[in-house]
């Protein structure tokens, strides 16, 4: 048996999904070591989304994106300082879940004794291993990236188990979204019905035409408004969606932070998107998402849980994990409408006979 660890710290540094993805590892952590101190090491950037979280006693901002844009000897003493810190927080257990360069040094350089993470060959970057000394069981075989993730407490000797996410948002973010969406929804409306044509990188993008036949479709046969929902960096996108549109729409309120994010989410009947950071926050509140794949493997990558279905027609070139694509997208450019349509209309069928038992 091994001795409870007292104070234990995740490196999760980054993406939004990825950071989703994480957290039923720091709910089973929480589960089997229940006086535990557990910290968690993110971007700045995400650190609100993590903030309520109950089973998080502290969270540790890192900027490494900023560092690494420019090291400078200012970002160099930032970095020398964060390392420092988190030296004196004496964690008796850290756990690398990025398995990465940049979070092997937060890993390598913590003074923890024990540094659990991937093996080698299981690390997105392999040199990233030399900051671990104790190695998870090999993960290859594992599809979805969760179940790797839950696989790395393997040899702490917890047990398999259902992952669980346990997201909270703030009263505040609550209040805020709940005003907003009174004063842009019709009174007494269903709960409306999301479509997000934000995606982190091109090849990920639906066209936005399908998007605006899409939402028409939903429009006239379902009792459910349609809400156009968007990120800091892809505003425009949903308003092109909009014009595009023949029924009517609404264009959902500003989200100034994630919280407000994922209080605006904890009001929607069905998220449809591509595989972006909000599909994921989507299921990890459990809220019933179709979600359209080409380059990323929804096997891998996608939504975790019975309640979402994944629309994808593969193709030879099909989850190539590709930023930018040489030729024309054909993954994304085969899914079609109907296609798309006919998976909403069995979920929304699902999710009203679920409301009405």
């Amino acid at each position: 048996m091994h001795p409870s660890p007292e104070k234990i710290l995740i490196v999760k540094l980054s993406s939004l999904g990825d950071i989703a993805h994480a957290l039923p590892v720091l709910c089973a952590l929480r589960k089997h070591f229940p006086k535990a101190h557990i910290a968690w090491a993110v971007e700045s950037k995400f650190s609100d989304f993590l903030e309520t979280h109950p089973d998080l006693d502290e969270i540790i901002e890192v900027q490494t994106q900023k560092w690494r844009r420019r090291w400078t000897p200012a970002s160099l003493k930032e970095a020398w300082q964060l390392i420092q810190t988190i030296r004196r927080n004496r964690y008796d257990l850290v756990i690398d879940l990025q398995g990465l360069i940049k979070s092997s040094f937060i890993t390598g350089f913590s003074g923890s004794p024990k540094r659990l993470g991937f093996q080698r060959r299981d690390c997105r970057e392999q040199l990233s291993a030399w900051a671990t000394n104790m190695k998870a069981p090999g993960t290859r075989h594992i599809p979805h990236i969760i179940d790797k993730n839950l696989v790395v407490l393997k040899p702490l000797g917890l047990p398999a188990e259902e992952p669980r996410f346990k997201l909270e948002t703030c009263k505040e973010a609550r209040q805020y979204i709940e005003e907003q969406l009174a004063s842009v929804l019709p009174q007494e409306s269903a709960r409306p019905v999301a479509l997000h044509a934000g995606v982190g990188y091109p090849t990920k993008a639906w066209p936005l035409e399908r998007f605006a036949e899409l939402a028409d479709h939903i429009h006239r046969e379902f009792d459910a408004p349609v809400l156009l929902t968007w990120g800091p960096q892809d505003r425009d996108r949903a308003e092109a969606i909009g014009r595009l549109m023949k029924e009517p729409f609404t264009l959902a309120p500003e989200t100034a932070s994630l919280q407000h994010a994922l209080a605006l989410y904890q009001n929607l009947r069905l998220f449809i998107s591509g595989d972006t950071g909000p599909l994921h926050l989507c299921a990890a509140l459990t809220v019933p998402t179709v979600s359209i794949y080409g380059p990323t493997d929804p096997a891998r990558n996608g939504p975790y849980g019975l309640i979402h279905e994944v629309v994808v027609k593969p193709q030879d070139c099909s989850f190539c994990f590709k930023r930018t694509c040489p030729t024309q997208t054909e993954c994304m450019q085969a899914v079609e409408v109907d296609n798309v349509l006919k998976t909403v209309r069995r979920r929304l069928q699902l999710t009203a006979d679920a409301s009405t038992s």
